[in-house]
């Protein structure tokens, strides 16, 4: 089952409970791939928005906690899962 679908279902919030603080994908996996659509703070990263399959649809929100220092459009992000704020998965590192 696909991650966002996992979560968006009936049984979403059980299942989050069940990967919450997971890394994500496993360290074994290749790591996503995402457009960013939108960044909350102009050197300091408190949240960025990315699309995964369409550069025009928000699926997922890094949240950083601490903000992180803005980095180049092609940095790699280790990300683990955080608590949804919406609709959308959110993800802290």
């Amino acid at each position: 089952m696909r991650l966002k679908d996992a979560l968006t279902t009936d049984g979403g919030a059980q299942y989050w409970e069940s990967i919450k603080g997971a890394v994500i994908p496993p360290e074994d996996k290749p790591a996503f791939r995402g457009i960013v659509i939108s960044q909350e703070g102009l050197h300091i990263a408190k949240s960025v928005v990315l699309g995964i399959v369409d550069a025009k649809v928000a699926e997922v929100t890094l949240t950083f906690d601490p903000p992180s220092p803005a980095r180049s459009s092609r940095a790699r992000y280790s990300t683990s899962v955080a608590s949804p704020a919406s609709s959308l998965p959110t993800r802290s590192c």
